[in-house]
């Protein structure tokens, strides 16, 4: 191991270890509030141009594989612990988290007192941050910004009929994870759209309805593209939106969707929907401001909080979640609203 740096924007330098030859990396610094998962924080395309900041003091346990992972590859840009484990439990057969990260070209910075910098986030907010070998390195990075663009890099490039059982329905891909297509296929015959697809395209697939995936950057950049294309389909078919997806729905109908000061991710969240609460995975730096989306119902809302978690519009069945139903990682409490979806386009659960 070497020392390492995790340097944010705001001057902050904490001191770490990382792997030898580990490199320099850059991203928005975001923690993630849940105790397991870490793999799948990492793995997930939603974590694409951020840092993650695991909250619980020990990451790893369960060791790492492929089978545990959302996506085909690491996607985040780095990963912050206050302790790898080195010896994960047989139960699962993974490798150390650490060695499969190295593998990855993805660095892991250790030995970092991660309440501090939880603290440090929550007090002034996320922010730009860099894991470095001398902390000299770190300013000409952050003087890159935020990164952008990501949708366009991760999203599927080509339609592609997926198959599955039911009635058929779009899933227009702004780079979700692998649990969202089982529960869909599970349930549809899947065709899935890159995230720039135009609704005439979707329209004429036949499809029964549309499905605005989870995904990674600002929702903002996709307007005039996915926003457009969700503002032709919220009344031509349901749609479900998915984390970003209901942030591209929100703007789709005038909403207001602004950066939040430290988001919600982690697989331990309340949320208050139908007289009960539900504990949701999330993934996500941006909120919907209540009362902005036309039409709109308000009928989830964060419990710690206070903010929309999702809304419903009349008509024809359309909805969108802030959280991810899919739960991969994480509980598995709303993945009912699979079903309703089902129920609107004609299905059966």
């Amino acid at each position: 191991m070497a020392s390492g740096y995790l340097v944010l924007e705001d001057g902050s330098v904490f001191k770490g270890s990382v792997p030898e030859g580990s490199p320099d990396v850059y991203g928005e610094v975001v923690f993630e509030t849940g105790m397991g998962g870490h793999l799948e924080a990492v793995t997930d395309p939603a974590a694409a141009g951020t840092i993650v900041v695991a909250s619980f003091p020990l990451v790893g346990n369960a060791g790492a594989k492929d089978g545990f992972m959302v996506s085909d590859r690491v996607h985040a840009s780095g990963l912050v612990a206050r302790e790898v484990c080195r010896s994960p439990s047989d139960m699962y057969g993974g490798e150390p988290l650490g060695d499969y990260m190295v593998a990855a070209g993805v660095p892991c910075i250790s030995g970092i007192d991660t309440r501090d910098v939880v603290a440090t986030l929550r007090d002034k907010g996320t922010m730009m941050g860099a894991i470095v070998s001398d902390p000299s390195k770190a300013a000409p990075l952050l003087r890159k910004g935020r990164p952008k663009g990501l949708v366009a890099k991760i999203s599927h490039k080509k339609v592609a009929d997926l198959g599955g059982k039911g009635p058929k329905v779009a899933v227009i891909d702004c780079g979700s994870c692998k649990g969202l297509y089982e529960e869909l296929l599970a349930r549809f015959n899947v065709i899935r759209f890159p995230y720039d697809a135009k609704a005439r395209e979707i329209i004429d697939s036949g499809a029964a309805g549309a499905v605005f995936t989870d995904g990674p950057g600002d929702p903002h950049e996709l307007k005039g593209k996915t926003v457009e294309t969700a503002s032709d389909l919220i009344d031509a078919m349901p749609c479900m939106g998915i984390s970003l997806g209901a942030q591209v729905m929100a703007l789709a109908r005038g909403g207001e969707v602004f950066r939040m000061k430290t988001g919600h991710r982690g697989c331990n969240q309340p949320v208050r929907h139908g007289g009960r609460i539900h504990m949701t995975f999330q993934s996500h730096g941006y909120g919907i401001t209540e009362g902005s989306v036309e039409g709109a119902t308000y009928d989830h809302i964060n419990v710690n909080d206070g903010s929309v978690e999702g809304f419903s519009l009349g008509g024809i069945g359309s909805f969108a979640v802030l959280y991810r139903p899919q739960s991969r990682p994480g509980p598995t409490d709303t993945e009912f609203l699979f079903d309703v979806f089902a129920k609107s386009v004609g299905g059966r659960p």
